[in-house]
């Protein structure tokens, strides 16, 4: 990733791309050497790279469709929200895309050379071993040969009556062998032969004929079961949200889900754990300009110039009523610090130790007179927040409001919903 795409992070998700890997190698290696056997039986006379080349010309394009099929499938993770599976599309469909080039240059050069030399170890006999000369000649002998009257003894009559290279024989042969411990052997050989004719029957004959006959059954067997299916998702019941105040993994009688579900609530240090935090800033935009191919660079921050018009009489007196009306609110616990931070700032600019704003000055205060006594209060009163947000230079850039709620943290759904929708007029 970091070669290729210049990406430093590497999501630990992107190990699991192997069995995606394993399982598609697995598809077109058996792709590519069916249809090698099946070009290689009806060209008999043709050598190496000849039915590389015919091999190649059908299996390159079905292994590309379905390759390029699954890579389009992860690639579209790519405009996933989290790194990690954004990453993950990418590293997935790059890698079975690389994986495809591999299988149509490496694995073709491994059968031919499998071909060429494995087999001549092995009892097989090369492609291109027997010229087709030799072929002719080979095929005249044998026609002259069988010719010939030969003497036969009985065993040899009985051994010519049974079929060819037959399974059947060997398998019986190899399980008459057990009689000697008087063992049924002929029940054994009758059950195995009646499988594979049961199993013959079914997979070549009527499954075929009702695939084929009866395709429009299938058909609309298929698009009940899409209807059903979508009536299922969604109109009834439809995709259950989750309801339990705590996230469920085991069922709820499970040992570990026992604790959190039943007797949570019993202890006292469970129930002291506060409730949610609503934050409001102002100053800086909700922009998110780092690099979104890496979790660990956060970008940087960008100011809104529009930020001094909270300064103004307008801006203080907005930021008065908000507070009001956020303390009315069933949800409101209390502020961070105590109080609102504009009501703290104005007890601090008309005291009579820090009367910037002037003892007997009204509220709202002048802009220029507010931006001056921010920034003298948010030196003196460092153990009281102000939310007054400065950057390195001292410039007031921002203000930060915090509401501590009621509302304590739960996975249900509605609850949840519920508390948004009620912490929604703020914005």
């Amino acid at each position: 990733m970091n070669i290729v795409f210049k990406m430093s992070f590497f999501p630990f998700l992107n190990v699991t791309t192997l069995v995606f890997l394993v399982g598609i190698g697995a598809d077109d290696t058996f792709v590519y050497y069916d249809i090698w056997r099946q070009t290689r039986a009806a060209n008999p006379n043709a050598n190496l790279m000849q039915l590389t080349l015919k091999t190649l010309r059908y299996a390159a394009l079905s292994m590309f469709v379905t390759s390029l099929t699954t890579a389009s499938a992860f690639f579209a993770g790519v405009s996933s929200s989290i790194t990690p599976i954004k990453l993950f599309g990418i590293f997935a469909g790059t890698s079975i895309l690389t994986n495809y080039l591999l299988m149509i240059t490496y694995f073709p050069a491994v059968v031919a050379l499998h071909e060429k030399w494995v087999l001549k170890y092995t009892g097989g006999q090369r492609l291109d071993a027997v010229s087709p000369t030799e072929l002719a000649a080979e095929h005249v002998d044998a026609e002259l040969v069988q010719e010939e009257p030969t003497a036969q003894d009985m065993s040899e009559s009985r051994k010519a009556d049974l079929p060819v290279n037959s399974r059947a024989t060997e398998k019986e042969t190899s399980f008459c062998i057990l009689q000697i411990i008087d063992f049924p052997c002929s029940l054994l050989v009758s059950a195995t032969n009646s499988v594979q004719r049961v199993s013959a029957k079914v997979f070549e004959d009527w499954l075929p004929k009702a695939v084929i006959k009866l395709h429009w059954l299938w058909i609309a067997l298929l698009v009940c079961l899409t209807a059903g299916f979508l009536c299922v998702n969604f109109v009834k019941p439809g995709l259950q949200l989750p309801t339990t105040k705590d996230f469920q993994v085991f069922g709820s009688s499970h040992p570990l889900e026992v604790y959190y579900l039943k007797y949570k609530s019993y202890f006292r240090f469970e129930q002291n754990s506060g409730g949610l935090w609503v934050e409001l800033i102002w100053g800086i935009k909700p922009t998110d300009n780092g690099n979104h191919f890496n979790p660990d660079d956060r970008g940087t921050l960008e100011f809104d110039d529009k930020f001094a018009d909270l300064f103004t009489p307008a801006g203080q007196t907005f930021l008065r009523s908000l507070c009001q009306s956020v303390e009315k609110q069933p949800f409101f616990a209390a502020f961070y610090g105590g109080r609102c931070p504009i009501e703290t700032f104005i007890d601090m600019c008309t005291s009579e130790q820090t009367p910037c704003c002037g003892v007997n000055a009204s509220f709202p205060f002048p802009a220029n007179v507010t931006e001056k006594c921010v920034k003298d209060a948010s030196k003196l009163s460092s153990q009281v927040p102000t939310g007054v947000l400065f950057d390195v230079k001292g410039d007031v850039k921002g203000f930060r409001l915090l509401i501590i709620t009621n509302e304590g943290f739960s996975t249900n759904f509605s609850a949840i919903d519920s508390f948004w929708k009620k912490v929604s007029f703020l914005d």
